[in-house]
């Protein structure tokens, strides 16, 4: 991603220790090497200015990185991490929506976890015209915590709205009596959201049409929120 002074920032997950162009110490060594987020800020050259590890004990799998309006990142993925490292919550169920905000130079602002009673995991995110995030994937989980509606099947789609300092708003669970999987979320002119991702389940729930393929393969899903 470009930076305001012609730079870029490079997002992803690491499993590695210090070593190379990593300064950082991994943080996810509960029983072997998981992985952290890993931030990495270049020039416009490519030449390294920085680079920052957030984790907790376990396993963190960056997936989004979204830039504020006022200079800030927010890095979000999933998290299967108890309160360690950078982590500063208990993990709700197994893995959850984990974000954390980060200023221009790579410096912890703040985290929040996000979830239910099982795993949930994250895919995608995207900025609000208030200054806020929706944060998108997929839930296994029950109505517990920051999830409030009931599972449908197998795994549903799972949206979360926060504002700009991370406070959950809403949440909305979309799927049938299998398995529903999101892999995008874009905002509509109308100010809504579309979810993209792949479907399994029969008529049911949310799902208001039959698969094509029968019951074993999945179909592509569309779902459009107001």
């Amino acid at each position: 991603m470009e930076t305001a002074d012609g730079g870029f920032l490079l997002a992803g997950s690491s499993n590695s220790p210090p070593s190379g162009d990593k300064s950082a110490p991994l943080k996810g060594q509960l029983n072997f090497p998981y992985p952290d987020y890993w931030l990495v800020k270049v020039t416009a050259t490519g030449q390294k200015i920085w680079d920052k590890s957030f984790g907790g004990n376990s396993l963190d799998q960056l997936e989004a990185l979204i830039p504020t309006a006022n200079g800030n990142f927010l890095l979000a993925g999933t998290s299967d991490s108890g309160v360690s490292g950078d982590k500063t919550a208990f993990s709700r169920g197994r893995d959850d929506y984990w974000a954390v905000m980060v200023n221009g130079n790579g410096d912890k602002l703040w985290d929040k976890v996000y979830g239910g009673s099982g795993s949930d995991y994250l895919k995608d995110a995207i900025a609000t015209n208030d200054g806020g995030f929706v944060l998108a994937g997929s839930s296994e989980s029950g109505a517990i915590a920051e999830k409030s509606d009931p599972l449908r099947g197998v795994r549903d789609y799972w949206l979360i709205k926060i504002d700009g300092a991370g406070n959950k708003q809403w949440d909305k669970t979309l799927g049938g009596s299998d398995i529903d999987q999101l892999s995008s979320v874009v905002k509509t002119k109308d100010d809504g959201y579309v979810a993209f991702g792949k479907s399994r389940s029969p008529v049911s729930g949310e799902k208001t049409q039959p698969t094509t393929t029968g019951t074993t393969t999945d179909n592509y899903w569309i779902v459009k929120l107001k």
